[in-house]
């Protein structure tokens, strides 16, 4: 391999810049090169000692490294180390263990050093319980009710026609019903035939084909078909070409893709786990249309044939399918679930299921019986507050991540929710009042919690949102959107683009576009707007009481520049809605306006306040018009007399059951706790029975002791081996310079690695600072410390042979016996706050591999450590920036030459030039006569 060429500096060093030779004939940039070499050589070497500088200070920062690495496992002197192999902390030598040798009342969790050998005996007389709040009350309905069907929405959805046109005949085939191929195809032949048309049907290769005289062209009518006819005939793609019968007559045929006779919508139902597929594929139709009847029927026989009589498909008087399950209890503990995207074909929504769904609002939830629109409530003195808009999961995460000390839990089994201290005890109680509506009650049932005594309304809202109309000149480009939201839920319009392609819209056109979306995404169930823009006026109306709001823009409104950049794309801007962040809810801050606004008639015995939009009522009531009381609180907060239902909010006496005490006997000490968890003389131990005594056996741990010290064993010895052979490695590195650029060219990735590993071997040979270390190391082991009764050998850890360089060996029967037999002076041995060897050790690494500033071990001092301040304040880093400074000098040097030379060799080029171009003229004026 040939290694001895240069790494030129600079590609442009052998670069023509001149006329290269051109007269002169010579070899330019060689001999440019040639002249140059010496200086390379220099730049060459200079890189050369860089690289093995930067390759000695790696191997210096990687042995700091490991020296911390060991101190950090071992030696950990600082206060409180919590380290399980701390040799320099009487923890380790203390390490007790604690087992039960008798009865089952405990189980051990743990055992700290100030545990005490011997036995302990623990009696269980009670175990610690939470608090709770229960409920027997059923939160769910127990059944999936779906949204109210549509005839034409069925009939486009799960009719089955098939229509062809035959010539100029016409025909249409019924395929409801039918769920087979030999079904489908005599149907179609059955309709063939009644029309006397000579074609005919059949399943070729799982293929529907229908072949007619060569004469007569059949193709798909579109007019007669339906989207389910066509998967189900598989003709939503279809060939037409000639073929020739077995009888050598020439005919057509019609032939579609794969036909599929079971086609329907299909959708999962899952009872209690038990996942069956539902396709919906033999529907029949009443009067050409399919009624909710239809659809009912087929449901209920698809179900019927997947779960038998457990589940079954009703509808209810205003045309919405409803599924229920038939078991005892009406269905409680049993959970039905309904996924896929085909189950909205019914009006089913997925993921709908029996048990409860966290993610349904709380004004959405009949069964609970909510009154008013808005809930608030402490609990153990924490302030929680709702609105209808919230989710079931909302409120229970917020209870769950408050610091009220409680955890709420919902249970399928039983459909009914659990309130229950986060901690056991007596004294940690539940502690409930609710100062708004009823939203305890309906979770945890009225006898339970009371109603709180005054409720809340929802928003009062008029029939628009004021805005600003845009100015004529307004227009805005695709992508410019406004954001807002109706009823809690957020929505954004966007101006969208045209053939993929942004275009710009007036002002007109961006009012157009606005009403287009709104009339899409806001239908009342007459297929009108409820919300609609008037481009004059620049309100938003809205034609209920959904309340609209949006947000107020975090652009700064004064100033100028940034708002009419803003306008560019924020449409919210521009109409004014999100200056101030307007919305439809009342402002009025007059009782009488707002009494007015919501329909009501206020009589003295009703105390009432209007606050944020919503009136506020207190106290019950005489009749006084319980429509409005309905749509303004909710039909559960009128009693039958048309009154408001309301309650004192106060938490039932016995609604609770308390929290108790562990109560238990320790070595005939009658104590007890909160907690089943416990620490009685350094043994943590958890109660787990009441009744008979428990004997727990405590020692000491002399198998963690031991372990610790084979791991301590092999660590050290790993480390010296490592130090060992650095500086005992041969010192290769003299013969294998570091690789330059186009020495690297020449070579595989491979080469390039056996010679690096070869170029950095022996760069530490007998370096004084890691000798030092090894030395000091060695000598602290094998004195015998001050003060201490007992040295290293005398526990049978020793050197090992010479050649091993100061390697351990442990005597593990010695050590055992030295444990038994004295472990207070092994423990001293390392533990001795002057003389231990954890402290003289550690105080020896730190002489060594200390990262701090402010005073750095011998070898940081010489290489530093990364992420510290030593990473460039270091001795190798002073030197790598002054040879880096030496290669920039004779950089500067080798373009200076390189300019030189060939300045001087273009002006030789062209005096040679010149020298030809005049010989030339001599020579024609001689041959000419002259």
């Amino acid at each position: 391999m040939d290694i001895s060429s240069s790494n030129y500096f600079s590609v442009s060093a052998s670069t023509n810049k001149g006329m290269s030779g051109m007269v002169s004939g010579m070899d330019t940039e060689s001999m440019v090169k040639q002249m140059l070499a010496g200086t390379q050589s220099k730049i060459d070497k200079q890189l050369g000692l860089k690289q093995q500088t930067e390759w000695k200070q790696e191997i210096y920062r990687d042995i700091i490294s490991s020296i911390n690495d060991f101190q950090a496992k071992y030696l950990d002197t600082s206060y409180g180390s919590s380290l399980t192999t701390n040799f320099a902390s009487t923890a380790f030598f203390n390490s007790m263990i604690s087992s039960v040798t008798g009865g089952d009342g405990v189980r051990v969790v743990s055992t700290g050093t100030s545990a005490a050998e011997g036995i302990t005996k623990v009696k269980i007389g009670q175990l610690a319980t939470a608090a709770t709040l229960g409920s027997s009350k059923r939160v769910s309905t127990g059944s999936i009710v779906g949204a109210v069907l549509n005839e034409d929405t069925l009939t486009a959805k799960l009719d089955k026609k098939i229509g062809f046109t035959v010539g100029a005949d016409s025909v249409q085939v019924d395929l409801n019903g039918i769920t087979t191929d030999d079904g489908m195809v005599k149907a179609i032949n059955d309709a063939f035939a009644a029309q006397s048309l000579d074609v005919k049907a059949e399943i070729f290769d799982g293929r529907l084909r229908l072949i007619s005289d060569e004469s007569v062209a059949v193709g798909v009518d579109a007019d007669k078909t339906t989207s389910l006819g066509l998967s189900m005939t598989g003709l939503s793609s279809y060939s037409t070409g000639k073929v020739t019968d077995a009888d050598g007559n020439d005919r057509r045929m019609l032939r579609g893709s794969y036909a599929n006779a079971a086609a329907g919508p299909s959708f999962t139902v899952t009872l209690d786990g038990v996942q069956k597929q539902i396709t919906l594929n033999s529907v029949t139709t009443t009067g050409g249309k399919v009624t909710a009847q239809d659809a009912q029927k087929a449901l209920d026989t698809e179900l019927k044939k997947a779960f038998g009589d457990y589940v079954a498909a009703s509808l209810t008087a205003d045309g919405k399918l409803t599924l229920t399950t038939s078991f005892p209890d009406n269905g409680k503990g049993h959970e039905l679930y309904v996924t896929g995207v085909d189950a909205k074909v019914l009006g089913i929504t997925p993921g709908s299921t029996t048990a409860l769904n966290t993610g349904t609002k709380l004004k959405d939830m009949a069964t609970l019986g909510l009154t008013g629109d808005k809930y608030e409530f402490t609990i153990n003195g924490t302030n929680f507050s709702f609105t209808g808009n919230d989710s079931v999961g909302t409120v229970m995460n917020t209870i769950n991540n408050s610091g009220a000390g409680v955890r709420m839990t919902y249970s399928a089994l039983t459909d009914s929710f659990q309130m229950e201290a986060t901690a056991t005890g007596k004294e940690y109680g539940i502690k409930i009042e609710q100062t708004q509506g009823n939203l305890l009650s309906g979770m945890f049932g009225d006898s339970a919690v009371h109603a709180a005594g005054s409720l809340t309304s929802r928003e009062l809202t008029v029939d628009h949102v004021d805005g600003t109309a845009m100015q004529d000149d307004y227009s805005a480009k695709s992508g410019a959107s406004l954001k807002f939201s109706v009823d809690g839920v957020n929505y954004t319009f966007t101006l969208p683009q045209v053939n993929g392609e942004a275009v710009t819209y007036s002002k007109d056109e961006i009012a157009g576009q606005f009403n287009a979306w709104l009339a899409t995404n806001f239908q009342d169930d007459s297929g009108n707007a409820r919300l609609t823009y008037d481009k004059d006026t620049g309100a938003l109306n809205v034609t209920d009481d959904s309340v609209v709001k949006f947000a107020k823009t975090s652009v700064d409104t004064y100033n100028s520049t940034a708002l009419a950049e803003a306008k560019k794309s924020d449409l919210g801007l521009v109409m004014g809605f999100t200056l101030e962040g307007a919305s439809n809810v009342a402002t009025k801050d007059n009782l009488a306006d707002a009494v007015q606004l919501a329909g009501l008639t206020i009589t003295p015995e009703l105390s009432a306040a209007f606050k944020d939009g919503r009136l506020v009522l207190t106290g019950t009531v005489p009749p006084l018009g319980s429509s409005q009381l309905t749509e303004l609180f909710g039909a559960s907060a009128v009693n039958g007399a048309g009154g408001l239902i309301v309650g004192d909010g106060q938490l039932a006496a016995d609604a609770v059951a308390q929290g108790k005490d562990l109560e238990m006997t320790v070595n005939g000490v009658d104590t007890t706790r909160s907690s089943n968890t416990f620490t009685i003389d350094g043994i943590t131990m958890e109660a787990v029975k009441e009744g008979a005594e428990t004997t727990i056996g405590t020692k000491r741990d002399t198998e963690t002791i031991v372990d610790g010290f084979k791991s301590f064993v092999e660590d050290y010895n790993k480390l010296v081996k490592k130090l060992t052979d650095l500086v005992d490695e041969k010192q290769s590195f003299r013969e294998y310079a570091p690789l330059t650029d186009e020495q690297k060219d020449k070579m595989s990735e491979r080469q390039i690695e056996l010679w690096e590993e070869k170029a950095k071997e022996g760069l530490l040979h007998r370096d004084s600072a890691v000798d030092s270390f090894l030395s000091q190391m060695r000598l602290a082991l094998y004195t015998k410390p001050a003060g201490a009764k007992l040295a290293l050998y005398d526990i049978g850890i020793e050197t090992t042979k010479w050649e091993d360089k100061g390697q351990l060996k442990m005597d593990e029967t010695a050590l055992r016996n030295a444990l038994a037999s004295d472990p207070t002076s092994v423990m001293t041995l390392f533990t001795s706050k002057t003389d231990g060897l954890g402290a003289v050790l550690s105080d020896i690494i730190k002489d060594a591999a200390n990262p701090s500033a402010a005073s750095p071990g011998t070898l940081v001092q010489i290489a530093g450590v990364k992420g510290w301040a030593s990473e460039t304040n270091n001795n190798l880093t002073n030197s790598i920036s002054s040879i880096a400074s030496r290669i920039k000098d004779l950089q500067a040097k080798y373009e200076s030459e390189r300019a030189r030379y060939w300045n001087q060799f273009n002006a030789m080029e062209s005096a040679l030039a010149n020298f030809n171009s005049q010989s030339n003229m001599i020579a024609q004026q001689f041959s000419s006569g002259y």
